[in-house]
């Protein structure tokens, strides 16, 4: 009888490049110095996703995270959800605001939420996260928000 070789998936590591790292810095240094939601913007296959991802792994020694990629099926009670999950471990549909379901929650000491497909994003739900971060730091939760999308539209997006 023979034995059959085992295919295991092993992740591994990426390399970080000094270019990407420098970026993921300047990411760090804007969530812990303020409460903002920063926009990561380039073009398709421009690396955002990656640097989305290496920025939210380094993150997580200081904060509490969540990442969410949004999809034309993606609606705002289905991302409050999703976030809460990763957050909280909590899954809750519901129409109450971020702010307000984050607010029921356990304090964190700082929250980190990435959302890719930025684009993607309906502009109430784009506002709602704004919305967040301004009533959230008002009564001393810290939570910063980066929204990875394309360019075009990161520049259409009122400061």
């Amino acid at each position: 009888m023979q034995a059959l070789a085992q295919q295991q998936i092993v992740a591994a590591p990426v390399k970080v490049k000094t270019s990407q790292q420098q970026i993921i810095d300047q990411i760090h240094h804007h969530c812990q110095q303020t409460d903002t939601v920063i926009m990561l913007h380039g073009s398709d296959g421009s690396g955002k996703t990656t640097i989305a991802e290496l920025f939210l792994e380094q993150a997580s020694n200081y904060a509490e995270c969540a990442f969410i990629t949004v999809n034309e099926r993606s609606t705002p009670d289905r991302l409050r959800a999703q976030i809460l999950n990763q957050l909280f471990g909590t899954i809750s549909l519901s129409d109450e605001t971020l702010s307000r379901q984050i607010q029921r929650q356990t304090p964190l000491k700082h929250a980190v939420i990435v959302i890719d497909n930025g684009e993607q994003l309906s502009e109430s739900f784009l506002a709602e996260c704004v919305a967040a971060i301004n009533q959230l730091s008002a009564v001393g939760q810290k939570v910063s928000i980066v929204i990875a999308a394309d360019s075009r539209w990161a520049y259409q997006q009122k400061p």
